[in-house]
């Protein structure tokens, strides 16, 4: 007894020493993966499947194949599954403290996501709005006060009694030259001074241009190119635009202000001055291009880093990051925001702001609203009124209007249930109730008689107070709720009212009528109800036992049923429903079939189906059952019918006869997965070097095929000789890839020698206490 004590001892011990290194050694090389549990499997042996899954490249489809080829079942693969899909969301949570966001400083959050962080600031989305890109038509008449440069072409068109066109461009002397007219000097005239030289020359050589005959037509045909810089932007650098752009065009191609730019005080510098700070938000919130002026070469815009932005959320229209510029307070804050929203609390705002060591909370009021100068990195947050209610009374019950109600000054009860249309013809007058609550907020039950209230009782027609809850009750909350249950084979089962003069005709009507399960057998249970206890009786109930001649008959209609009675219709004894299976696949005609008989098997329902079609694989059939496929060898049994293997049918199968396909797959261990065709005779080298052959760490000992029927076929060993499985057509073989062998460090070593130091000591202590 000792003896066997110590070798299940020592079992359990080696037991417990492989579950804990299973996932030291590689995953895919386990050959029995019907003692993974996968419900308990950690983190950090999904993430090593995923890691080993990763670096050989294999799909989720083909670990599938090798996790249910090695054991395990199809239903915990859905759960393994799922393990390794899942992705864990990032937390915002270090050491078990929450990262507070700071909405006006790039903080590590924001420096990660700039993006996010810049979205939050005001008129950001003016520069990522792809509607909004501010290009000039090139189509539209030419500005009369555009400025004419070197690049620019002109059309000169005479027509009338004389006609005359020509094409002319204004060259780096700032001159045209027009054929029979001659050269004129337009460099920095506006296109309106240009054409009233351009017109005055011509009229000097075309006679009737002056006589009024001929008029002539003057329009820029081609647009110069002009370079500007823009600094401080998303996109910093020197751009070639179009000479038609303007400040916002530009600032659009740059991307807008970067992360720390100012919107509200950018320059356009010309000549090395400043001509117009500008001011995005006079075009955000009044829809003012004042500042948005046309740019010529070599203009810089120039875009200075913010003063004073601040941030704004909770119960506003726009909660955001702001820019302020001097001179603006509150009041001005609240109108880029677009004011409080509906559920605003206005009573106070809170205000949270830096000093010199830490921040501090302020609270605004209403008086503070056109005063207060908001300073940079203020963070005003503005609440949610309460939930509750400042007059608010409620009344329910046996009222024709039970609702919520306004309380106003002197309302009494008498007032309320007039509101509320008055008493039903139910109400119960003798009892009232009414719920306060108390100064110390604890609730209170008020009990008052309705009929001295109508008859005049000023102490029970008492002043109403704020939450006060009136419940008027009805003369049916003083009645029992009297049932009957009726079940079994009728069409609506379940509880029924129970009334007077109830007969078993009338709850069978209600129920919808018999189904065509019921037989003519009704059993009535029915509680025995005693004034006084009969001492030694144990029965509770009586049952009446009711034979009909003819489902509904008039014999029904004579049965008067009792307050809790419970009805039960049997069913037909013999009556038994039917159940099918499925066949699919190739056969004559697949399909659901009936199972006729407990004894129906492959080969009878294969036969009922017409037999199998010329394209049938018949090495590839297999029945699924529930989770789990059953091989079928028909070869065999359509030899010996009286086979074992000639399975029996059972309701929900599906059997699956597959088409023949000569393709053989080859995957794992091999240079290539890949198919290859199907040849008679061939091994399962012969497959594996048509794949490249073995990679270094194949582990040829451990190959094994999969046959189209699903049953598994592992390579054998005799002497120095392996044994490969025979190959059919339609075959997976699957060469295992050995563990990749890692150097254990000094300290693992050293780990691995104390764990099983004191394994030896403990088996050595129980032995002798077994001496």
């Amino acid at each position: 007894m000792v003896i066997a004590f110590k070798k299940r001892l020592i079992l359990i011990l080696t037991i417990l020493l492989a579950n804990n290194s299973l996932f030291s050694q590689n995953f895919l090389s386990t050959t029995d993966f019907t003692k993974i549990e996968v419900q308990n499997l950690s983190d950090q042996e999904i993430q090593q499947i995923k890691d080993e899954m990763s670096k050989k490249n294999i799909s989720i489809e083909t670990l599938e194949n090798i996790a249910i080829s090695k054991g395990m079942s199809p239903a915990n693969f859905n759960i393994l599954k799922s393990k390794i899909e899942l992705e864990k969301p990032k937390s915002n949570v270090e050491n078990g403290t929450s990262i507070p966001l700071n909405p006006i400083a790039m903080d590590a959050e924001s420096q990660n996501n700039p993006k996010a962080f810049k979205s939050q600031i005001f008129g950001s989305d003016l520069f990522t709005n792809p509607s909004l890109s501010f290009e000039p038509n090139s189509n539209m008449a030419t500005p009369i006060n555009y400025i004419l440069g070197t690049g620019d072409e002109l059309q000169i068109v005479i027509y009338g009694i004389q006609e005359y066109a020509v094409g002319v461009h204004v060259t780096k002397e700032g001159k045209i030259t027009i054929p029979n007219v001659g050269q004129l000097s337009i460099n920095g005239m506006t296109f309106e001074a240009a054409s009233v030289v351009i017109k005055k020359a011509c009229g000097n050589v075309f006679s009737t241009l002056k006589s009024g005959q001929s008029d002539i037509s003057i329009t820029l045909s081609k647009i110069r190119t002009i370079k500007i810089t823009i600094i401080g932007a998303q996109k910093s650098g020197n751009y070639s635009v179009s000479s038609l752009s303007t400040v916002y065009n530009a600032l659009y191609l740059a991307g807008g202000p970067n992360i720390n730019g100012s919107y509200r005080n950018i320059e356009l510098i010309r000549n090395n001055k400043v001509i117009r700070k500008i001011d995005i938000y006079k075009f955000i919130i009044n829809g003012d291009q004042s500042d948005n002026l046309g740019l010529r070469d070599n203009d810089i815009i120039r875009i200075p880093i913010y003063t004073n932005r601040v941030s704004i959320e909770g119960e506003v229209k726009k909660s955001g990051i702001f820019e302020l510029i001097p001179g603006e307070n509150f009041k001005t804050l609240l109108n880029y925001c677009s004011g409080f929203s509906e559920a605003a609390y206005l009573s106070s705002i809170k205000l949270i702001q830096n000093t010199d060591k830490e921040l501090k909370i302020i609270d605004l009021t209403k008086n503070d609203f056109e005063t207060y100068i908001p300073k940079s990195g203020d963070v005003l947050k503005v609440g949610t009124i309460l939930n509750k209610f400042e007059n608010r009374i409620s009344i329910k019950g046996a009222v024709y209007r039970p609702d919520e109600y306004s309380l106003t000054d002197g309302l009494r009860l008498l007032d309320l249930i007039n509101k509320a249309e008055g008493l039903t013809e139910d109400a119960y007058k003798n009892t009232a109730q009414i719920t306060r609550l108390t100064s110390n907020f604890s609730k209170e039950i008020i009990s008052i008689d309705l009929n001295k209230v109508y008859n005049g009782d000023s102490t029970q027609n008492i002043l109403l107070q704020k939450e006060d809850q009136i419940f008027i009750f009805s003369l049916f909350d003083f009645k029992n709720s009297l049932t009957i249950h009726l079940g079994g084979e009728v069409r609506k089962a379940g509880e029924y009212p129970f009334v007077k003069n109830l007969k078993l005709y009338d709850l069978i009507i209600q129920a919808g009528g018999f189904t065509d399960l019921a037989s003519k057998r009704i059993e009535i249970s029915r509680l025995i109800k005693k004034d006084q206890i009969i001492e030694n009786q144990e029965q509770i109930a009586s049952i009446i036992l009711v034979e009909v001649d003819s489902l509904l008959c008039d014999q029904t209609k004579n049965i008067l049923l009792e307050a809790n009675d419970v009805i039960q219709v049997r069913k037909i004894p013999v009556y038994t429903i039917q159940k099918n299976a499925v066949l699919s696949g190739s056969v004559q005609y697949p399909g659901q079939y009936a199972i006729s008989n407990n004894q129906e098997n492959v080969m009878d329902i294969i036969a009922r189906a017409g037999g199998l079609k010329i394209d049938a694989n018949k090495e590839a059939i297999y029945i699924k059952r529930g989770e789990y496929n059953i091989p079928i060898n028909y070869l065999k049994i359509s030899k010996k019918p009286t086979s074992i293997q000639n399975i029996k049918i059972q309701p929900g199968d599906e059997l699956v006869i597959r088409k023949y396909v000569a393709a053989i797959k080859v995957v794992g261990g091999v240079n290539l997965n890949s198919e290859i065709p199907f040849k008679k005779n061939k091994s399962v080298k012969y497959y594996v070097k048509s794949c490249g052959g073995f990679i270094d760490r194949a582990w040829k000992k451990e190959v094994y095929a999969v046959y189209p029927n699903g049953e598994a076929c592992e390579t054998k060993s005799f002497l120095f000789f392996k044994i490969y499985p025979k190959i059919k057509p339609g075959s997976l073989i699957n060469v295992p890839i050995k563990n990749e062998r890692k150097e254990r460090s000094t300290s693992e070593i050293v780990s691995l020698a104390g764990v099983t130091t004191s394994m030896a000591t403990m088996i050595a202590i129980v032995s002798k206490l077994f001496q």
